[in-house]
């Protein structure tokens, strides 16, 4: 049974869950949310594993008339959620009636938030809503319900920390000082397969590289000197040289980087890296 009705469908609401690993060897990339710790915090808040299918929410999110009882949760950017005109805080369950009607407005900063339902969304991973649709809940895998904390959006600039990538000791010595001295703007181009930046043009290494496989988060200059991102939906291999790579603890704000937003860089060690993924050291 159909649980939720589609009455608009946002700017790019799709369906997600943490994506496929291992699989890059044969062509396939990850896909997947861009923003994986408000994905798996909505999940958790509504008893799903983290890996749940739940709606991806850009900028935009739908208006949805719930046609059976369910629980939703949602977690992200700062949106504009309600039901029937009553706010909903973020990461918290909520019981939904039949006839009521969920809404996700836009949010004021940021870009994208995960929207997840008790059981999860039984649809396949990159299906769009459309208006006008149905679809049902159920077949997610248990987990425990708790009310984490949302991952939060830091004030002014974003800071993405990075270590050297497969190719830095190539690059001229002022690509790699500029790269975490300048602040870049994100370009209107951005989306799932990368992060395309605007500010200085870095020099690339003389001569050509070999195409290697890439990875989420991969930080390559094109020929021009543009700085581009790789985000989920990337190629699995490319022939730009990587100059740095954004760290794991940090690869969840791509997904939070809206056209116009200010972004830079700061360089840390791998050992750092580490450091900073197993005690939960975030930034935003």
């Amino acid at each position: 049974m159909s649980a939720l009705e589609v009455r608009s469908a946002g700017l790019a609401t799709t369906a997600q869950d943490l994506g496929l690993r291992g699989h890059a060897h044969l062509g396939v990339s990850r896909g997947g949310a861009l923003d994986t710790r408000s994905h798996a915090s909505a999940n958790l808040a509504v008893g799903n594993a983290p890996d749940a299918i739940a709606l991806e929410v850009t900028l935009q999110g739908p208006t949805l008339v719930v046609r059976a009882p369910c629980t939703v949760a949602w977690c992200g950017a700062p949106f504009d959620v309600d039901v029937d005109g009553a706010p909903v805080p973020p990461v918290r369950a909520r019981p939904l009636a039949p006839g009521q009607v969920l809404r996700v407005g836009r949010c004021a900063s940021g870009a994208r938030g995960a929207l997840a339902f008790a059981g999860g969304v039984a649809l396949a991973r990159g299906t769009a809503l459309a208006v006008g649709a149905t679809f049902a809940l159920g077949g997610a895998r248990e987990g425990t319900a708790s009310t984490p904390s949302p991952p939060l959006l830091g004030d002014g600039p974003v800071t993405l920390r990075v270590t050297d990538g497969v190719h830095t000791a190539r690059f001229p010595a002022a690509s790699r000082a500029a790269l975490v001295r300048a602040s870049f703007v994100v370009d209107p181009a951005a989306d799932r397969r990368g992060v395309r930046l605007r500010g200085p043009p870095l020099a690339v290494p003389p001569g050509d590289v070999v195409s290697v496989g890439v990875s989420v988060g991969a930080v390559q200059v094109t020929p021009s000197g543009q700085v581009v991102v790789l985000g989920v939906d990337r190629a699995t291999t490319g022939g730009y040289p990587i100059l740095a790579h954004v760290i794991r603890a940090d690869a969840w704000l791509l997904g939070q980087l809206r056209p116009g937003a200010e972004l830079c860089f700061a360089q840390v060690g791998f050992d750092e890296a580490r450091r900073i993924w197993l005690t939960g050291d975030r930034c935003g």
